[in-house]
């Protein structure tokens, strides 16, 4: 069994506002390998003096002072990080400053615990802190991209060709990865819970053309879902549309709706729990997140295990995975046009959509958790035998 190191800023931490409801994907991922999984956060560095000038850097010295907290049964160590907004070529003086000053606490954990393998969750500072301690410690590292920069950066470049295997969540940024820096990847997504496979009864649904659509994610702008309304508010057919999530753009979406008078189409159900997704996706007929930019964007393929169809942008993550017209549609951008144009297309209906979502359902096979799991057990053999 292999000892690994996850090193990460995306972890939920009660001591961060920001982060209290981080997507809990790293822990997910965690509970379910073989191998045994040590957590250390990585956040920016701020201390006694910072922390008076601005209430998320007081959070910041709070959560490092603390050193340490627990998520779901997680000891995650914290690892504070000098990473002011300047170039990418002067951030490695500062990563180095910050390693040094952690150096104890860091080395102690490779140590104490014996771990096998390093996996950074970032292209920059954790791949980077994971390069300085394969040359170092000799602890072997492989990086998963979330996220990374549209242009070529030495440090990035430095980073990855180091890294003993790198991980795309998406063949779109598999593809990006090896356009910029000639570096090959292996696609390893999240995986999908079994309860999203289970069996749920359909209702029965009269109107061919009422469609019933849902989103569910962080309401941030990034999300496009006030293209959504639009194109709702545009459209000749009969819509409604059920809005999961909360966010900093909840008040402009809940105005937008009030000003268009959609209140009778369009609802807003607040957050809700994971394991209440399967029953609740059931009832709808296609799900739409027309989001951009997006690594992967794992409800896309929850919402497809249910067995709906879905709407994403090319580009995205989900771009690669469907095939558009077969599990769902892709847009050549998030525009309010574009989705009028898809929601007013003759096969555009609930007929067509329940085909459409029976070959979701089929894709979704692929993202069981058991599957990405192997893979990535995989990968850290791999990587230790390197």
């Amino acid at each position: 069994m292999k000892k690994v190191m996850y090193l990460s800023g995306v972890f939920p931490n009660p001591l961060i506002k920001s982060k209290i409801n981080e997507n809990d994907i790293l822990i997910n991922t965690a509970n379910r390998l073989k191998s045994e999984v040590f957590c250390v956060f990585t956040l920016p560095y701020s201390n006694f003096f910072i922390s008076k000038f601005s209430s998320k850097y007081f959070e910041y010295y709070i959560a490092a002072k603390t050193g340490s907290f627990c998520v779901q049964g997680f000891n995650i160590i914290t690892f504070p990080i000098l990473n002011p907004p300047v170039k990418v070529f002067f951030k490695k003086v500062f990563f180095m400053a910050s390693l040094f000053f952690n150096s104890v606490n860091i080395k102690r954990v490779i140590t104490e615990k014996s771990i096998d393998i390093v996996h950074a969750q970032s292209v920059v500072v954790d791949c980077f802190i994971s390069r300085r301690l394969f040359e170092k410690c000799g602890v072997p590292y492989v990086v998963t991209i979330r996220g990374m920069p549209d242009f070529y950066s030495k440090l990035v470049y430095d980073n990855l060709a180091s890294a003993q295997v790198v991980i795309a969540l998406s063949t779109i940024t598999q593809e990006k990865v090896k356009r910029l820096y000639n570096i090959d990847s292996v696609v390893i997504p999240h995986g999908v819970d079994d309860i999203f496979f289970q069996p749920q009864k359909k209702k029965e649904k009269n109107n061919e053309n009422v469609i019933k659509l849902v989103t569910v994610c962080r309401l941030l702008a990034l999300k496009n879902i006030d293209k959504v309304i639009y194109a709702i508010a545009k459209s000749k057919k009969e819509i409604y549309f059920d809005i999961y999530g909360d966010g900093d753009e909840l008040p402009k979406l809940k105005a937008l709706v009030a000003g268009l008078k959609l209140e009778l189409f369009i609802n807003f159900k607040g957050r809700v729990d994971n394991g209440e997704l399967p029953k609740l996706l059931n009832e709808y007929d296609c799900f739409v997140m027309p989001s951009f930019p997006e690594s992967l964007g794992r409800v896309y393929f929850e919402a497809m295990a249910v067995g709906l169809p879905v709407v994403g942008v090319r580009g995205t993550g989900v771009d690669g995975a469907i095939t558009d017209g077969r599990e769902g549609f892709l847009l050549d951008s998030a525009t309010a046009d574009e989705l009028e144009v898809r929601f007013d297309h003759v096969d555009f209906c609930r007929t067509k959509l329940a085909s459409m979502g029976n070959n979701a359902k089929a894709l979704a096979e692929d993202y069981r958790w058991e599957n990405i799991i192997q893979k990535l057990e995989d990968v850290y053999n791999q990587a230790c035998k390197k």
